[in-house]
């Protein structure tokens, strides 16, 4: 009785795209660009404020890269093309923003 299956598991992942705008988890106090997005070796964290922390992730979800202190400039010629998502948390807050690389 149940449930059986052969075979490898089949997981399905329900992914809500982003446009490339700014999302923010908290209301509109802290704003951050990338530049320039669509990137390919690096890209420039544009804000006003410090950068505490800065954690690349691939659309899968998978940690590929971080970063702590007051980073700007990020290098990413390891990565593969596609879309990555770049978290970056500012004092008590975390923008996520979409980043293309070509």
């Amino acid at each position: 009785m149940g449930c059986e299956s052969e075979g490898p598991p089949f997981v399905f992942i329900n992914v809500n795209p982003l446009s490339t705008q700014n999302v923010n988890l908290e209301q509109g106090t802290v704003h951050v660009q990338l530049y320039p997005n669509p990137a390919t070796d690096y890209f420039e964290i544009i804000c006003e404020e410090e950068i505490e922390e800065v954690v690349i992730y691939s659309i899968t979800g998978v940690k590929e890269k971080e970063e702590r202190g007051n980073i700007r400039k990020i290098s990413i010629d390891h990565l593969g093309k596609g879309i990555h998502f770049v978290f970056i948390k500012i004092a008590d807050q975390i923008e996520c923003v979409k980043l293309i690389k070509n």
